[in-house]
């Protein structure tokens, strides 16, 4: 997983470890040369890896292109999850990040895999716009199961 080489990142650092995973740190605005390098490796040597597409100073929901530019030099296609709680703890923080509470309902749904068709870095980043498009979609429809505004199989 890509997780912030901010101090806070090592509390979920050390999460992710107590479930088996490896964590790759940096970002778009520390460390992002060698992320991207360590990540390619991974995705390379046939592991999966995860990434939250905001990027450290948001804003919240924007795509920023890392996870677009890694799929276009390694191949692999980017896998689309996104979940809807039905009832949080909001964080007064930039991305307003939400801790369930006891009992709430999580609607977790997955997208079609997208896979980057262009062949230069420059344009990769472009397509960015199309994966952030697809990706709010995605997250609309998560939301509108979980409140039960269309059925799960529709």
């Amino acid at each position: 997983m890509l997780i912030s080489d901010h101090r806070d990142g090592e509390i979920i650092t050390q999460i992710v470890r107590g479930f088996g995973c490896r964590a790759v740190r940096g970002s778009s605005s520390k460390g992002a040369a060698r992320a991207l390098l360590q990540l390619s490796r991974t995705v390379n040597e046939g592991s999966d890896i995860a990434i939250t597409p905001d990027g450290p100073r948001g804003p919240r929901h924007s795509f920023a292109p890392g996870a677009v530019v890694l799929s276009q030099r390694t191949g692999a296609p980017i896998a689309f999850m996104v979940c809807h709680t039905s009832r949080v703890w909001r964080l007064k923080t930039w991305d307003q990040f939400e801790i369930p509470k006891p009992f709430a309902r999580i609607t977790v749904v997955y997208g079609k895999p997208f896979v980057v068709a262009t062949e230069r870095a420059r344009d990769a980043a472009g397509e960015a716009v199309l994966v952030a498009a697809a990706l709010n979609a995605l997250l609309e429809r998560a939301e509108a199961i979980g409140t039960g505004s269309i059925p799960m199989d529709a």
